[in-house]
């Protein structure tokens, strides 16, 4: 465990919680020195309520001590104190699909379950006893992977290594619903006043991590000799014979014409992510510059999808190298501001980020674990990224991605049928549009060939029940709007 200093020992730190509290309590967005929930006319306090002298209409959050922060990670597995509903919320309202909160952070002097977490007390102020702050700021900045050395054998912070995972709140975003609560408790002090309603938005992508399976002649034997030997599948030689004949019959090619067909028949845009690296051992080092990659690059374009950039295995530790990378795609798009997700999910928290802001890339969306699904940063809200080590917001912006298929398929990590599958990913996208939040998922063009065909009709049964989850007659997904809509990005 590293010594690192805490990101609530700063006002800028204290300043962006109560602003990504009032964004998911439905507060309006100020452009004045007030902070949102001041514009309603009610002060805040990061504070000991006793000590407040203030009277009138104000929101106090209790302070945890600060070894709660250290004190939270050594927390055996599966002992949170847990609050239901019945609980947490006001008298007049209903608990809807919120069944019960883990508590990450208790106010300061707060006995664990015992008198109410929130109450409106005599003078007429909202006073919450779990330290929301504190929750915002360690879920969002991802502090605790500063903190603790457990990796992967890739360098990755691994799941099982996560307080969400050791404390079983990985399925839900806690931030959201914490905010949620809050918004009840605000409607109760502000009778009058009427949050904004977050819709409900769909993310759709795909890493190009290869675009075409049988590039060469040589490529082409291998798959035949392998469709035939291995897999004893005439099909699947064929196809490969095909292939090597004319690359638009290559599977990996059809795959990425699938997830373009299938997006388009439900009125989504999906985000495609391409690669500039050079071949190695983990990179196809496919040249998008030359042809048949360009001529799909531009199909993708011309077909309305949006372009973002997948780093190579190498410029995760090499700067240089992912400078380099992300210049050859700004060359081939004409412009720098676009989306970004790191190959293998490779991820350094904060030094990806600060790469990435850098970079003048608008947003990144790397952010689950390989081997377990759900929300790593305690949100599905897109939000501007808070440096704690820098004490400031980057204009970077993470939209946290909820799932990839692999996560679910793969015998090293959850290992489910398409089935369960099915379910798996549809429980998760119910809990983002509970919140307003936006539902990421990343599917592979090379999931519809092979072994991971059986999936193929999960996918495209996926995508029409998550476009009657959106109950909207336009589907774009929040990445596609970045250039475009801004809206609640700036945050």
């Amino acid at each position: 465990m590293t010594n690192q200093p805490l990101p609530l020992e700063s006002a800028n730190a204290v300043a962006y919680a109560w602003q990504q509290l009032a964004y998911r309590a439905g507060v309006a967005a100020t452009d004045s020195d007030i902070s949102d929930f001041e514009s309603l006319g009610v002060s805040v306090h990061y504070a000991d309520p006793e000590k407040v002298v203030h009277n009138g209409k104000a929101i106090i959050i209790s302070p945890c001590k600060p070894s709660d922060w250290v004190g939270l990670l050594e927390t055996q597995p599966d002992s949170l104190s847990w609050l239901s509903a019945s609980n947490l919320l006001p008298d007049d309202h209903s608990p809807g699909e919120l069944q019960r909160l883990p508590v990450l952070f208790w106010g300061k002097g707060v006995a664990k379950i015992s008198g109410p977490v929130f109450e409106i007390d005599s003078r007429n102020r909202l006073v919450c006893h779990v330290d929301l702050i504190a929750t915002t700021l360690f879920m969002l900045t991802r502090w605790e992977e500063t903190i603790t050395l457990h990796r992967d054998e890739r360098g990755r912070f691994p799941s099982w290594a996560s307080v969400a995972s050791r404390q079983k709140f990985l399925h839900m975003p806690i931030v959201d619903l914490w905010a949620m609560v809050l918004k009840k408790w605000l409607m109760r002090l502000l009778p009058e006043w009427r949050p904004i309603t977050r819709s409900f938005d769909v993310l759709l992508s795909h890493d190009m991590d290869e675009l075409i399976k049988y590039s060469t002649i040589q490529s082409g034997i291998h798959g035949i000799a392998s469709a035939i030997f291995r897999r004893r599948s005439v099909h699947d030689a064929l196809t490969a014979l095909k292939a090597t004949i004319n690359w638009r019959h290559d599977p990996f090619y059809q795959g990425i014409q699938k997830l373009m067909n299938i997006s388009e028949t439900y009125a989504f845009k999906s985000v495609f992510n391409f690669m500039t690296s050079s071949r190695g051992s983990l990179d196809a080092g496919y040249d998008i510059t030359q042809e048949p990659y360009l001529s799909i690059l531009s199909e993708v374009q011309r077909r309305g999808h949006e372009i973002g950039f997948h780093p190579g295995y190498q410029a995760f530790s090499k700067e240089d190298l992912l400078r380099n990378e992300k210049y050859a795609l700004d060359k081939i798009l004409g412009r720098k501001n676009y989306g970004c997700r790191q190959h293998y999910l490779l991820f350094q928290v904060p030094d990806t980020w600060r790469k990435f802001n850098n970079l003048e890339l608008r947003y990144d969306n790397s952010l689950t674990y390989e081997d377990q699904a759900g929300f790593r940063c305690g949100t599905c809200h897109p939000y501007r990224v808070f440096d704690m080590e820098q004490r400031k917001t980057l204009q970077l912006v993470e939209i946290p991605l909820i799932v990839m298929e692999k996560t679910i398929f793969s015998h090293k990590r959850l290992n489910l049928s398409p089935e369960e599958g099915f379910r798996k990913i549809m429980s998760l996208a119910r809990s983002c549009r509970a919140v307003g939040g936006v539902f990421t998922m990343l599917w592979h063009n090379s999931t519809f060939f092979g072994d991971d065909l059986k999936w193929s009709w999960v996918y495209e049964n996926l995508i029409e029940a998550l476009s009657k989850l959106s109950q909207s007659p336009q589907h774009t997904g929040d990445g596609n709007r970045l250039g475009h809509e801004p809206g609640y990005l700036n945050y």
